[in-house]
Order: C-alpha cells, then sequence, then structure tokens
C-alpha cells in the first residue's frame, strides 16, 4: 500500500518528465494534468488531493510525491535533499515564492529545555552568556562570534545556530519554520523586539541595498550604455526585468507595482525604498497610480 504521507527518497522522476505530464503555475501553486488516463484524469484538470497531514500529493508513474517538493522540482530541475518548508506554514500553499529550503544546521532537534540548560538570554540586549562551563567557554562567558555574512553563531551540542534564531526559541519555545528578519537590518543586533517571522518577500525587501546601487532604490539602476533608468525585482524564485525608463520617478513607480504584485507586504513602511522616494518626490496621484489594476 502506498503511502501517501512520505516522500519518495529514491526516485528518478525528472524535471523533463514532469514537464510531460504536468502543468505548474508558480503564482498559485497548482499543477494541471497535460494528458489524460484511465483514472479519469483529463487534460486541464487540476492534480494532487490533500492528505491527512494537510499536504497535496500528486501519484505520477506509481509513486506519490508532494506537490511543494515537485514544485520545486519543475523550476529548479532537481529534488531538495532536505526538508522544504512552507514559509507561510500552510501546506497546501505551494506557491514557489512560498518555498523554501531547510538548512541542515538549523534543523536540529534543539529544544527549549535544553537551550535554557546551557544559555542564558537577555531580550533587551540581545545577548546570550553561557551558564555552563566546558574546555572551551566558561560561566558567565558571553555566547558567539561573527561570521563574514553579519550573522553571530553559536554552537550547541556540536550544531552551530544563528544566534537571533536560538533567541525565539529561548523565548517563544519554537524555532521560526520560515525566515527570521532584523527590523533594523543590523544582522548582529538580536534584542526579542528587533525580531520578526518574516515571509520571503518580506526579508529580501529589508535587505540592504547593495553597495554598487546608483539609485538609492532597491531594484532600479542606473545604465550608461543607454541613459536609461533599469527595473527589476527578485520574484518567483528569480530576477525578473521590468523594463527601462527615462524618468527616475517612473522608474520607482514601477518598481512599487511590483512590489505590490509579488505581495511584498512591508510596502506601506519605510523599509520599502521605492515607496519611501515616491512619498518625498512624487504626488498623491503617483502614489495612488501604483494601486490601480495593470
Amino acid at each position: 500500500m502506498i503511502n501517501h504521507n512520505d516522500d519518495i527518497k529514491e526516485n528518478k522522476l525528472t524535471q523533463k518528465r514532469l514537464k510531460e505530464l504536468l502543468e505548474y503555475n508558480p503564482e498559485t501553486g497548482i499543477f494541471v494534468w497535460k494528458v489524460a488516463s484511465a483514472n479519469r484524469i483529463k487534460v486541464g484538470d487540476k492534480a494532487g488531493s490533500k492528505n491527512s497531514d494537510g499536504y497535496i500529493v500528486i501519484g505520477i508513474d506509481g509513486k506519490y510525491y508532494r506537490a511543494n517538493r515537485l514544485a520545486w522540482l519543475f523550476i529548479y530541475g532537481y529534488f531538495p535533499k532536505g526538508r522544504l518548508n512552507h514559509i507561510n506554514r500552510i501546506r497546501d500553499n505551494n506557491w514557489i515564492s512560498n518555498l523554501q529550503e531547510a538548512t541542515q544546521k538549523e534543523d536540529g532537534e534543539l529544544t527549549q529545555t535544553r537551550l535554557k540548560e546551557l544559555l542564558e538570554y537577555n531580550p533587551e540586549t540581545g545577548i546570550f552568556v553561557w551558564k555552563v562551563t566546558n574546555s572551551n567557554v566558561k560561566i558567565g562567558s558571553k555566547a558567539g562570534s561573527k561570521n563574514s555574512d553579519g550573522y553571530i553563531y553559536i554552537s550547541v551540542d556540536g550544531k552551530s545556530y544563528r544566534l537571533h534564531r536560538l533567541a525565539w526559541l529561548f523565548v517563544y519555545g519554537y524555532f521560526p519554520k520560515g525566515d527570521l528578519d532584523h527590523k533594523d537590518q543590523i544582522r548582529d543586533n538580536n534584542r526579542i523586539k528587533n525580531l520578526r517571522e518574516a515571509t520571503q518577500s518580506q526579508n529580501t525587501i529589508n535587505s540592504k541595498i547593495r553597495s554598487d546601487n546608483t539609485s538609492g532604490i532597491k531594484g532600479v539602476h542606473y545604465c550608461k550604455d543607454n541613459q536609461k533608468w533599469q527595473v527589476s525585482i527578485n520574484a518567483l524564485g528569480k530576477r525578473v526585468y521590468l523594463g527601462y525608463y527615462e524618468n527616475k520617478l517612473e522608474a520607482v513607480k514601477c518598481r512599487f507595482k511590483a512590489e505590490i504584485k509579488y505581495g511584498y507586504t512591508d510596502i506601506l513602511s519605510m523599509a520599502s525604498t521605492a515607496h519611501r522616494y515616491i512619498l518625498l518626490h512624487g504626488s498623491e496621484e503617483d502614489l495612488y497610480e501604483c494601486y490601480l489594476p495593470s
């Protein structure tokens, strides 16, 4: 009997074979059949059914797969080696922008109880200190070290964790299943009030502007070759290019419209450089125009 709850760990399903049988819409997360079969499946029918765990599963060539893993194979050409998270925790929401590979480092079995046996956390300073002594640390010493990516890491029971994720576990009792965002964009400021669970879109929009950015606006770049402003955005797991504009404000409006379209839910906060620019340099009509359907 086939177990609908389990992913097939070893299989020969390829992206090519998957695309022969099914079409996938990355914006809706839905698969539809491209072929008919003896099982009353017709071309264009929605594929899959929800199992008892809340996942959508689809049977292909006699094996059952979770739709989120098939979506990853369809877009990127490979099955994730580890767990594939739903960022918003809704297991039947299989938009490609809602899926994220889980890292092995942060996928361990560390519990809040075990963490509190070893470390003390101050939510007002964001600092952990050790409650135990071993060959490398002493009681009361500050825990963790900053990595080249700007995050502070702490090793617990032989595994390395980002400090801000440990802070969340310490206070709330669980690891965030998706991204954990630093509101002020400072990766070593791990005060609990500076942390929030965020979608990938929120985390992306709250990231720092690249050092080579020439406009001060994320996703807007001045091209010297054609003397126009190029607009782009990260969406659906890739870079989407939105065109060129002679006028900077029009380029920024294009970027802001895209943020609305692709669900950058912090568009009304000052984290959106496009929104901030329109408020400072545009008019109410310019801002209103961004919300109109394109």
